[in-house]
């Protein structure tokens, strides 16, 4: 029959093994499979609705004594619970994981009166009104909150039997086997099963006798005809139990017995009901990341719970993770469990994954102004993949720039730098901290030659190292030569040619860096402006041809009043210069450089008439000179 039909698999599967007639195993079975899912960590509840012949209640030992399904159903009891049935011990030969149990709700109590109250329950109610309660007592079991991971129900014999459970199981297996009579009356018995709607149904042949190899396949082939022509398509008959002694002399003695052939038959039923019921790592995980996606996460964690039931490797985790960072689930919150497992069992590659996903969001936020989210990001991208260099110099450069946090940043920078010491990006920005942050200039011009090794036409590192050349070492050749490399490695960057008319302007080679300064400012982008914007406009103001001075204070007048700066740039060297070259608004320039660093309010220039005339003015619309 076809696969299971929920497209997210229950958490509480029900598995009714069901048989023709009987002596074919079906108790036993049904006891032995029950025993090894609680051994792999399952909470196990085994319900023996073999009323008119109960097994699993003589099997397990003082449940025969206890009252069972027979009493709930004549009481009419529709608030069993998990807690009701018994708790089985597991013998010693079956190593249960931790978490697992078994329990078992018996048929009834078996003593002299069970033929009465059995005869009673069949002539005060009709067939549907029991099947009615045998249903709604399962599925109670099933959503107990007190927990429960499978329920595996002894059905009992024939076709009445099976109706009780008609729509409750999702899924049945049906013992056969392979005398011509077996065959016909369980074939009939899976044309009503099939009829009903039962989502998977498996056939086990049980006992296949020893010897006789010949006669054997020939019934199994006469069984697989039989069986599709009531079911309407094959089905495989791939599981079997073979004939043992121990089966037809003593059930108990065999049961849970951890060893033989009948054992290692039920291991493979095991196995198989976990698969028909989706108990697979890949149907789980795909559950799993299906609920996080609806930001169900306690259904999410539940079902990775059973995929660790199902098998306790790492391989699957580091699936499910993968699928964390395609999501781009946050690490904290409600989810927080689930990103705890990923940072505990996941791969390193996985957990890298999930961290530079978390980075993208957490970079996205922060340049949104969300700090405070963008943070928890930065933190979870740390946690899962602590070694990640580029998750390392973020966070620093957030925590530098954003947070204030000095010694947190430093201690980022050099985790970064420790984790990769080639990473060109986190050389130069550990460089600019040092050099501006903890003014440990030799270490800082350390770590430029370095990122300079690692990449001599990094046009960042160029231009950042010139400007450390000029500014704290007080070498214009060198930090020249260094902007020009880095216009060479990028000539299509504003600010390469920016930095470069900064350094001409302020040593009075002006033709040269009005001709510098021209290049970048037709560079820029006016849909999108920036602090290369403010840092051109106000060296135009300052030291351009007179007739652009206008243009250059309606353009730094629209910046500052959105909000961008400059930051820590420095524009000393470029206002003294427009100081001795006479520039007529020389005592507002200072100030203005004050606003535009961030460092003053812009209400400070209120009393400057010209740039509140400014406020009037409309930029042009591009920077083209």
């Amino acid at each position: 029959m076809s696969e299971p039909r929920r497209a997210t698999p229950s958490l509480c599967p029900i598995v009714a093994l069901h048989s023709a007639r009987g002596g074919v195993g079906t108790s036993l079975a049904a006891l032995n499979v029950a025993g090894l899912l609680a051994a792999r960590g399952l909470r196990v509840l085994l319900v023996d609705l073999d009323l008119e012949a109960p097994g699993i209640s003589r099997l397990v030992d003082g449940l025969a004594a206890r009252a069972g399904a027979l009493e709930r159903l004549l009481a009419a009891d529709a608030d069993a619970t998990v807690a009701d049935a018994m708790r089985c011990a597991l013998p010693a030969a079956l190593a249960a994981r931790e978490g697992g149990s078994l329990r078992a709700l018996g048929a009834g109590r078996l003593d002299a009166s069970y033929d009465a109250r059995l005869a009673e329950l069949a002539a005060g109610r009709g067939e549907a009104q029991v099947g009615a309660q045998v249903s709604s007592m399962i599925r109670g079991f099933a959503e107990d909150p007190a927990g429960v991971d499978v329920v595996i129900i002894d059905g009992g014999r024939g076709r009445v039997a099976a109706r009780r459970l008609a729509g409750v199981a999702d899924l049945a297996i049906v013992f056969s086997g392979l005398g011509p009579q077996h065959v016909a009356e369980t074939a009939a018995l899976l044309g009503r099963l099939a009829g009903e709607g039962t989502p998977a149904i498996e056939v086990i042949l049980s006992p296949i006798p020893d010897g006789e190899d010949d006669l054997v396949e020939a019934r199994k082939g006469a069984a697989r005809e039989a069986f599709a022509a009531a079911c309407g398509e094959e089905l495989g008959l791939g599981l079997e139990i073979p004939y043992h002694p121990q089966l037809a002399l003593d059930g108990r003695l065999h049961a849970l017995r951890g060893r033989g052939r009948p054992f290692a038959a039920y291991q493979r039923i095991a196995r198989r009901v976990l698969a028909r019921t989706g108990d697979t790592v890949e149907v789980r995980v795909a559950a799993a990341l299906a609920a996080l996606e609806d930001e169900r996460h306690d259904e999410s964690l539940a079902q990775l719970r059973r995929a660790r039931l199902v098998d306790d490797g790492a391989a699957w985790i580091d699936g499910f993770a993968r699928g964390f960072a395609d999501l781009c689930a946050p690490p904290d919150g409600p989810g927080r469990p689930l990103f705890e497992l990923i940072v505990g069992h996941a791969g390193g590659a996985a957990r890298r994954q999930v961290g530079r996903a978390l980075l993208r969001v957490g970079m996205g936020q922060w340049g949104q102004g969300r700090l405070d989210a963008a943070e928890l990001r930065f933190v979870g991208a740390v946690e899962v993949s602590p070694d990640d260099a580029n998750i390392l110099g973020s966070y620093a450069n957030f925590l530098c720039d954003e947070r204030r946090e000095l010694d947190a940043a430093e201690v980022m920078y050099r985790r970064a730098v420790a984790a990769d010491d080639e990473n060109r990006d986190n050389l130069c920005n550990f460089a600019i901290f040092l050099a501006d942050e903890r003014r440990a200039l030799d270490e800082a011009e350390v770590l430029y030659r370095q990122a300079l090794e690692v990449d001599p036409e990094h046009a960042f590192t160029l231009c950042s190292y010139g400007t450390f050349l000029a500014d704290e070492r007080a070498d214009a050749a060198a930090a020249e030569a260094m902007y020009r490399r880095a216009i060479a490695a990028d000539t299509a960057d504003a600010g390469n040619h920016a930095n470069l008319a900064r350094l001409l302007l302020a040593s009075g080679r002006v033709a040269q860096g009005r001709d510098a300064l021209g290049r970048a400012l037709a560079l820029l982008d006016a849909d999108a402006p920036g602090e290369v914007d403010a840092e051109c406009w106000m060296y135009a103001f300052c030291c351009d041809v007179e007739a652009r001075r206008g243009e250059a204070l309606e353009r730094l007048r629209a910046l500052v009043d959105a909000g961008i700066d400059t930051g820590t740039w420095d524009f000393r060297g470029v206002v003294a210069e427009a100081a001795r070259m006479g520039h007529p608004e020389a005592e507002w320039l200072r100030p203005l450089a004050e606003v535009l660093g961030g460092r003053s309010p812009a209400s400070t220039l209120e009393g400057w008439d010209a740039w509140r005339a400014a406020k009037r003015g409309a930029p042009a619309d591009d920077g083209a000179p």
